[in-house]
């Protein structure tokens, strides 16, 4: 907001139009009178009014449980409302992944309002399903959660602005219960381009039997898979 604008007023248009809510909580965002009176109230009332809204809270560090009561009958991220400020740094950055990936899910379920009926491009599903490689995706995103998930969703968003989501791959698209590896091996194979985001563990990350997820002869088959890619 420029200076000298009507702050209040544009906060509270975007309160009232917004399909996403999401509530840092903390001592200090808690023990605001404004969030607490005016945010988080004009969000209830949408709610009680029925109006599809989302509040989402993120727990980021210690809060007394009385300040919590604001927002007790939510489902709290992290999970059972562990602060991240609790976590040690590699887990905390999962956690935030989670987070991301979670609300990225949620919004790519919300129709946009401003979408004419007949804009394709703002309505269209971009879930990856099994039988849709007919969709060609030029670009596919390779990183690891645990290391560089804020840099290759910036990434994403840039390409998606530039090429279209259908010609890029993340795996946040992936339906919950569909054959993961499968699915990415799929895509590995079909693409133009394979953007690697080397983080400082995307080489030496290992699964749970404690093996490299990237080996030697896995990265051959990156690869190879993009060589071999019929014209």
């Amino acid at each position: 907001m420029p200076g000298g604008a009507d702050w209040e007023g544009e906060i509270e248009q975007k309160l009232r139009a917004c399909d996403i809510f999401i509530l840092l909580v903390s001592p200090h965002s808690l023990s605001s009178n404004y969030i607490a009176a005016k945010e988080v109230a004009i969000i209830r009332e949408r709610q009680a009014r029925r109006e599809k809204v989302h509040f989402y809270p993120v727990v980021l560090t210690p809060t007394p449980k009385i300040a919590l009561d604001l927002v007790k009958d939510k489902n709290l991220r992290p999970r059972d409302g562990k602060p991240l400020s609790d976590f040690v740094i590699p887990e905390r950055y999962r956690q935030m992944s989670d987070i991301a990936d979670e609300i990225a899910d949620i919004a790519g379920r919300v129709q946009p309002k401003s979408a004419a009926p007949n804009d394709k491009s703002s309505s269209e599903s971009v879930t990856i399903e099994p039988g849709r490689s007919e969709v060609s995706r030029s670009v596919f995103i390779c990183y690891r959660r645990d290391d560089a998930p804020g840099f290759a969703g910036r990434i994403y968003d840039r390409l998606v602005s530039r090429l279209g989501r259908k010609r890029v791959f993340f795996d946040i698209h992936i339906r919950p219960g569909l054959d993961f590896l499968k699915i990415v091996k799929e895509q590995v194979s079909e693409c133009d381009v394979l953007l690697a985001v080397l983080g400082k563990t995307w080489l030496t990350t290992v699964d749970e039997q404690n093996q490299r997820r990237v080996g030697a002869s896995a990265t051959r088959r990156i690869w190879c898979g993009l060589k071999l890619r019929p014209r």
